[in-house]
Parts: structure tokens; sequence; C-alpha cells
């Protein structure tokens, strides 16, 4: 179901530059960054890791339809602060226990996003997860608010004039001007639109419907399986309503709710490694579609679309710089795929035939366009009210941490890039913050897990995520994939099969990988039939 798995780490930043950013303005800062992470100022307090009020839940009997082909829907308050207001249908897909006499429960499960339903995994369920997984639970997956049709809020309708003809590295003048409004136009059209329902697409109202699906299924407690966004909703979920947790397993995880600056590095060291590893495969393999040096390939190909967005096939979107990072920021390699068809685009790209670059752009812009309320969840969930002073050398640590990524995309002399707000700093609802500290506390044992050249949801980021929980087990990953169970199976390696095992294995006996382990993979030399080795770390 790489359909919508492929597809996990999209998420509101992306639509920024890779490059990474932030801005002081009124106590809020501006992340232009590819790590999903949300931020604005906040005008409500974040949720805390105290006992959860589950007055909301008892003051309202949530309904379950009855199940047809594997889909049913739950009836369940529009405004979780109003439940005898107005009512919402949330669907919900289930794919039974093959093996009903050794059942253990129920699996909720979530793909990721914000933005993308979980019903299609569920759907799926016989090409995504394990022949044991689907004998021992009931799978289910319930479709987060804003990504089903009497929800949705999409917000991204003017992407494609941002990625294709707004400057976002201004260096002429009016530039800087017209990128402020079109910003500002992106935020009120959609308030404009979806004046209704900005409030009630949170984080924390999807783990709201949570707690009252598993009450409408009859379950005393769940386990859960998330994949990258999906982390932060489960992690959110087993704060909130510790006791409706039997365990959770966070798969390309990421720590939510930390200090926007420092997830900003995270992410821009992450994105550098990507870079970095891409351009030294290139350079070292006589097939590369690049010659004379990737690098200088791409500093070519980035300051060309920067002084004129270039288009040879006026079907597809031209691409400008802020494109052109979009391309490298949804290729393939960023998810743990081949590098090739973004080497061929930019080696074609600089001979003058941009359709396969532009054929990349569309694809990117496809993908965010199809999670449209990816940027409403992440404004509602922008959990910093007041930020503290960021470093007077801000852009000089951004530089220095992600110095190839710098060479590509420099900051333009005279710009500060630290003055332009995003959209969640315009957002008129919200917010409302996933609970911090997410610990936790209360709940079974939760799993995290995390590849090593995740460029998407960075290693650190997921080391920081679990060393808060209280419960907590952590298991690396050798990969680059974003995202390490059983998806994808046509390019599954040793590693992932390892992974995918203790996966299994801690959902199924609530076992947790020794500490320290990681899944390895074999030596090139070795079988690629020979086992996935385990070591401690």
């Amino acid at each position: 179901m790489r359909l919508v798995s492929r597809r996990l780490g999209a998420v509101g930043v992306a639509l920024l530059l890779l490059a990474g950013g932030c801005s002081e303005d009124d106590g809020g800062i501006t992340i232009t960054t590819g790590m999903p992470i949300q931020v604005a100022p906040k005008t409500t307090a974040p949720r805390t890791t105290e006992a959860p009020d589950t007055d909301e839940v008892a003051e309202f009997t949530p309904t379950l339809s009855e199940w047809s082909e594997g889909m049913a829907t739950l009836t369940v308050p529009l405004d979780h602060s109003d439940p005898g207001g107005a009512t919402i249908e949330v669907p919900v897909a289930r794919a039974e226990a093959t093996d009903p006499g050794r059942r253990i429960g129920a699996l909720l499960i979530n793909p990721g996003g914000p933005g993308y339903p979980a019903s299609p995994l569920v759907l799926f369920a016989d090409q995504v997860f394990t022949e044991e997984l689907r004998a021992r639970f009931d799978i289910i997956g319930l479709d987060p608010r804003g990504t089903f049709p009497d929800t949705a809020v999409d917000c991204l309708g003017n992407l494609e004039e941002l990625w294709t003809t707004v400057d976002y590295s201004p260096d002429a003048p009016g530039e800087q001007e017209e990128l402020v409004a079109t910003i500002e136009g992106w935020v009120d059209d959609c308030a404009q639109r979806h004046s209704d329902m900005l409030e009630h697409v949170s984080t924390m109202d999807t783990v709201d419907d949570m707690a009252m699906l598993v009450q409408a299924l009859g379950e005393d407690q769940v386990s859960y399986l998330g994949f990258s966004y999906g982390t932060a909703l489960g992690a959110a979920f087993a704060t909130e309503y510790p006791e409706l947790v039997r365990a959770a397993v966070l798969d390309a995880a990421f720590l939510p709710t930390d200090n926007p600056f420092d997830s900003v590095l995270d992410s821009a060291a992450a994105m550098e490694e990507l870079l970095v590893r891409v351009f030294d495969e290139c350079d070292n393999d006589p097939a590369c579609p690049i010659t004379g040096g990737a690098q200088v390939a791409f500093v070519e190909l980035a300051a060309k679309a920067d002084a004129e967005p270039i288009s040879g096939n006026r079907l597809l979107p031209t691409v400008n710089e802020q494109g052109f990072a979009a391309v490298i920021r949804f290729s393939d390699v960023a998810y743990g795929g081949s590098a090739r068809p973004l080497l061929e685009a930019v080696a074609e790209a600089n001979r003058g035939d941009y359709f396969k670059l532009q054929s990349l752009l569309a694809d990117a812009i496809n993908l965010l366009e199809a999670g449209g309320s990816v940027l409403a969840i992440s404004c509602m969930d922008s959990p910093y009210r007041e930020m503290p002073p960021l470093p007077d050398d801000a852009l000089q640590q951004l530089e220095a941490i992600s110095p190839t990524m710098s060479a590509v995309f420099p900051t333009p002399e005279g710009f500060d890039p630290f003055s332009v707000p995003d959209q969640c700093m315009l957002w008129p609802a919200g917010p409302d913050p996933l609970p911090d500290p997410l610990s936790g506390e209360g709940a079974g044992p939760v799993l995290v897990v995390s590849a090593t050249g995740d460029p998407v949801t960075p290693l650190a980021s997921a080391e920081k995520l679990a060393q808060g929980l209280v419960n907590g087990s952590f298991l690396v990953v050798e990969s680059d994939n974003h995202g390490s169970y059983q998806i994808d199976v046509p390019i599954r390696t040793e590693a992932r099969r390892c992974a995918t095992e203790y996966i299994d294995g801690f959902l199924i006996n609530l076992q947790a990988p020794p500490d320290g382990t990681v899944c390895t993979e074999p030596p090139p030399d070795e079988s690629e039939s020979e086992e996935a080795e385990t070591s401690g770390g």
C-alpha cells in the first residue's frame, strides 16, 4: 500500500524551503525546513500530562454504524468541548483478525501525513501487515478529521503558485512583499472557505475521536501502530488516554513538541546527510547521469531556477528555486528509494530538457494536494505560545550544520530569511497543542523506531521522543528508508525485515528489543538471503 505509505512524511512545513530557516515575530518563529514540525504563536496553554479528563467521553455516547465491506462510521461531537452540539460521522475501516481463536484485540493504525486517511491502509492490510499480525489483531483505521469529505479543509489551492512563480529567496525589489502577500492570501482564502471546520481538525480532536472509537468498539484497551505523523498522534493518544493503550509502536518517529530551532537543526543535519550521500554516490558511479560533479550540477540548476522559473512543457508546472527544493524533498531517495530519477532530472535540466524535472514537481504538488488538510492540522497543532529569543548566530548555525544544502540554496545577500511569517503565524484558529511532555505515563509499553538515514523524521528527533517516554524503548534500524515496517515488500532490506520482526513481537508479546539493539545490514559480500544481524550499540 505504498500509494499511501510513500507519502507518510508529507507535512505542513515541507511546503517551505528545505535549507532551513526560522524567524522571530511577535513571539513566533517561522520554520522553513523539511522536518515535520509546526510552529506559531500560541494563545492557549498546552495540555499537560496530568490525569486526563475523560468527562467529554463520558458525556457523549459514540455510536458505530453497522460494518459493510470493512467500513463503518463513528458518530462523535464536532466540538468535543460541546458534546451536546453538532455531530460528525468519522469513517472507520476494519480488517478482522484472520485467526479469531488467537485474537489479542484491536490494533489502531495511522499511516502519517497529516492529511491522509487511515482506511486505505486497512483495506490493503494483506499487502501491508504481516500474516501473523493480521491473524492476532483486528486492524482498525480511523480517518483523521480533515481527511474525509465531511471535514475536508483543503488549504493547498495555490501550492503550485508558491512552487512555480513566487520567489522564496527574494533578492530583487518587490519579491519579499510578493512572498508575504502570497502567504497571507493563502491563509485568508482557507479561512474564508473553511471557517466552520478550522477549529475542529487538530490532532487532539482526532485523539479524542480515537478514545471514543475504543469505547464504541467495546474494547478496554487497544494497541497502536503509527508511522511518521502517526507517531505524534500515537504519542499524544498514549499521553492523553494512557489507560486505553495496551502497547504502541511509533515507526519513523519524531518529537513534535521539541524546541523548534533544535528541530530545525536536526532536520538540516539529516537533509545535509542525504545530499552528501547522493552526491558521493553519483560522483563515484561511472554510470551516474551527471558528469563533472553532482554538487556543481545542483548548484547550477538551483541558480537557474532562482533567476527565472524554468519550463519546457506548458502542460507541466514551471520550476523555480522553491520548486527545485520541493523536488529534492519529495524525491524517491528522500523516502528510501533510488536517487536515479532525481539525478536524471537534474542532468537533463542542465542540458535544457526540463520535462523530467517538471514531472517530478508535478508529482510533488499532487502528493501534497492529495493531503489538503495538512496545513490546517499542522497549524492547529502549533505548540508554542512564546518563543525564547533565537541565537544571534542562528543562520550561521544552520549554514554550519548544512554547508552542502546552503551551497545549493544560498541565502541572498541582504535578505533576512527570519523576517517572513509562515502560514501558522497568521492562522485564524487555535492552537490546540499536543500534551507537553509526551510522556505516555500510565500507558502500556511504547516502542520508538527510527532509521539511521531517514531525512524526513531524523534519528536525533526520534531519540528525544523515546527519552521522554516513561515506559519507552528504542529500536534503531540501519536504513535510509522513511519507515521501517513491512511496507513496500519489493525493496525490503534485511534491516527492515529485522525491524518488522521486532515490531510484531512487541505488539503480540509485549516484548521490547534489548537496550541498544540495532537492526543492521549484512556486509556487501554476504548473501542477500542471510539473516539480518542485531547488535548492541
